[in-house]
């Protein structure tokens, strides 16, 4: 705050010789309230517009760094959403392959399920082809009161009973190789088949 200005009748003193003096009028001494509050006013709207100003760029900041979190926890979201569906579509895989082996394995063995096993396993060979077919001996029992049902398949392959085949299971030999059709393999396919497309 400003001293109010000496008076003319009073006397200044110097400690040294003054050399150079200028003197100015400074206005009055003294501000009025009319003086002093509208520039308080417009100090005040100036302060108050700054402050809006500052305001609003903190709030857009913020808003940007709102906008940049919430689309980083919307990527981890579906990133975790991504990853529980492919480990459920696993387990789901793993529970089907297991019910299908259970199934499977509590389907009783007939003499028409012998049959079917082995058209199936023969289907793709040649007329011509020479081959054998390798049953369980109880398989082969089955399939030998069957005779007529599975037709000229056995006419012109070896049947042969094989003790370490599981009943229900058939593998037949040609002189090119090997087909298995074990219930064995044919859930294992399913179950590869079932994995690789989880």
């Amino acid at each position: 705050m400003r001293q109010p200005m000496p008076s003319q009748l009073e006397r200044v003193r110097f400690g040294a010789p003054v050399t150079a003096v200028r003197v100015e009028r400074l206005g009055r001494a003294s501000q009025t309230e009319a003086d002093v509050v509208p520039r308080l006013k417009r100090e005040f709207e100036r302060g108050w517009e700054a402050g809006q100003r500052d305001l609003g760029q903190k709030l857009v900041d913020q808003r940007a760094e709102l906008i940049t979190m919430q689309q980083a926890l919307l990527k981890r979201l579906r990133d975790a959403v991504d990853q529980v569906a492919r480990e459920t579509e696993q387990h789901l895989a793993e529970i089907t392959v297991a019910y299908v082996e259970k199934i499977v394995g509590a389907l009783p063995i007939s003499a028409e399920s012998i049959a079917a096993v082995v058209k199936e396993a023969v289907d793709g060979l040649a007329p011509s082809a020479v081959f054998e077919i390798r049953l369980h001996p109880e398989d082969l029992n089955l399939l030998e009161r069957l005779h007529e049902e599975v037709g000229g398949v056995c006419d012109q392959a070896a049947l042969v009973a094989d003790a370490n085949l599981s009943r229900g299971d058939c593998v037949v030999r040609t002189k090119f190789g090997i087909i298995d059709a074990s219930r064995a393999t044919k859930l294992s396919q399913v179950r590869e088949a079932l994995l690789c497309s989880a």
